[in-house]
């Protein structure tokens, strides 16, 4: 049996090339095609275009977008439209079709990645824990408060209520830490990479003083969410 070929798009885009499809092993002696469902998928990171961007191509510095993501467009002219990405060189997203209108400088979107569903030993679909509430949720502004490699800068006081937990979407363009303890006492407790949506498990007690600091420049612009979730 053959692989069938063809684009990544219903209206052939004669700067792309057509390729075949690949295949995957089964089981003993049987092949089939690889088929990739984005019925799960996770957000990488939350990225902004910059200058030369167009229908075809987005220019965005630093990206984490890799072949086979897709972009989620936030705002601009084509909000709510999603791509998929064909390649990435450098600073350059090459999409595998052409958007209706040309990404504009500023332009937000996220960087969605496929994931495998997971299955427990009974077959059943694993699904996230919905005993867990919101604990605390904190948001930090770059712009108001600079964060650098030096002294840390507080986030809390003192958090809420007890966190196992936590979900950083961070917008700034710095790898951060985040740390406990009193003022001039903190221990590192977890990095986070520079435009990016991860989730931790994390002990944390109530009433724990969290500061920030910067693994890496001056984070000065754009800001940071952290949700907590505890029983």
């Amino acid at each position: 049996m053959s692989s069938p070929k063809g684009y990544s798009s219903q209206e052939k885009e004669d700067r792309l090339l057509a390729n075949f499809t690949t295949v995957e092993p089964i089981r003993l002696l049987q092949n089939g095609l690889s088929v990739t469902s984005h019925a799960s998928v996770t957000d990488i990171a939350f990225e902004s275009a910059s200058a030369g961007s167009t229908a075809k191509m987005v220019i965005s510095t630093g990206t984490t977008a890799k072949r086979g993501d897709v972009l989620l467009f936030t705002s601009g002219p084509n909000i709510t439209l999603e791509a998929k990405v064909w390649a990435v060189d450098g600073s350059a997203i090459t999409l595998a079709e052409t958007l209706p209108a040309a990404v504009g400088t500023g332009n937000t979107f996220t960087v969605r990645r496929h994931r495998y569903s997971g299955v427990n030993g009974a077959g059943a679909h694993l699904v996230a824990d919905a005993s867990l509430s919101v604990a605390d949720k904190l948001f930090f502004d770059f712009a108001a408060t600079s964060v650098t490699t030096g002294a840390y800068v507080q986030l809390t006081s003192s958090l809420a209520a007890n966190c196992s937990r936590i979900d950083i979407y961070n917008h700034s363009t710095n790898p951060m830490i985040l740390a406990t303890g009193a003022a001039l006492a903190e221990v590192d407790l977890l990095y986070f990479a520079e435009k990016t949506l991860i989730s931790f498990p994390v002990a944390i007690n109530a009433g724990t003083r969290l500061s920030l600091k910067s693994l890496k420049g001056t984070a000065n612009t754009e800001n940071a969410t952290f949700m907590f979730y505890g029983r």
